[in-house]
This record gives structure tokens, sequence and C-alpha cells, in this order.
């Protein structure tokens, strides 16, 4: 068996951007007594904001950040999305929360022209975007 693993570490985030970049610092804080950044953009991390930081901490950083309250739901959600979508790859896949999707790709390797042209048609796909089914 030969499995590759979809590793989507930036989910929290994705699940309110919608696929699209943006410049303004925005960030997801955990849902407790003292949030935390779960993770940050690209313009955020500019600013030094990364996961960990207290969301006090980062407010001080910058104070016009975007805070998105963690969705788990919306997480599960685009993590089956993801699921379904890599099912044109293979039939075997294993949803890993909170952030992968893996695939067993050892039969259906040789179907897409070898190891990486399968991994490079997959990495395509993600970079286009997963459309929700």
């Amino acid at each position: 068996m030969l499995w590759t693993c979809l590793s989507l570490p930036d989910l929290p985030l994705a699940v309110f951007a919608r696929g699209a970049a943006s410049e303004k610092p925005a960030v997801v804080a955990s849902a407790s007594h003292r949030p935390d950044v779960v993770v940050a953009n690209a313009a955020a991390a500019k600013r030094g904001i990364a996961a960990g930081l207290s969301i006090a901490a980062a407010l001080a950083l910058d104070p016009d950040l975007t805070i998105h309250l963690r969705d788990e739901r919306a997480e599960s959600h685009a993590l089956k999305g993801v699921a379904l979508w890599a099912g044109q790859w293979t039939s075997t896949i294993s949803i890993e929360p909170p952030d992968c999707v893996l695939l067993e790709i050892s039969a259906c390797r040789n179907y897409f022209g070898g190891l990486d042209k399968l991994l490079q048609r997959i990495d395509t796909g993600l970079a286009r975007g997963v459309e929700r089914p």
C-alpha cells in the first residue's frame, strides 16, 4: 500500500477566506477563555503574528487585525469536501481531523501516468481550489 497525505494546515483560515487570498492581516482564534492564534495568514505573519501567540499580543502588533473564531464544524465539512473531490483519484480515502485527508494511491498511480504525474495532478487541483459538492 502507498498512501499520500493531503495536509491542510491553513484549513481553519481557509474556511473563512473561501479561496481568496486576503492582503489584510487575519487570524483564526481558539475558542477558550484566553484565546490564542490557531493560524495566521501571510499578511499577519509579516507583522510578527504566528500560531500560539495570544490574541491580545496579536492585537498589540496590529490593532486592525481581522479575527475569526475557529469553526470546527466548517473545517470538518471542508475536509469531507476534499475527501469527496479526492475520490476522482482513488476510492480508498481516510479523513484524519483536524487537517488531513489520506489517499491510498498504489493501485491508481500507473493509471495516471506514474507517481510524479499523479501527485502533480493532485497538487494542481488543490491549488485551483477544491469545490464543495
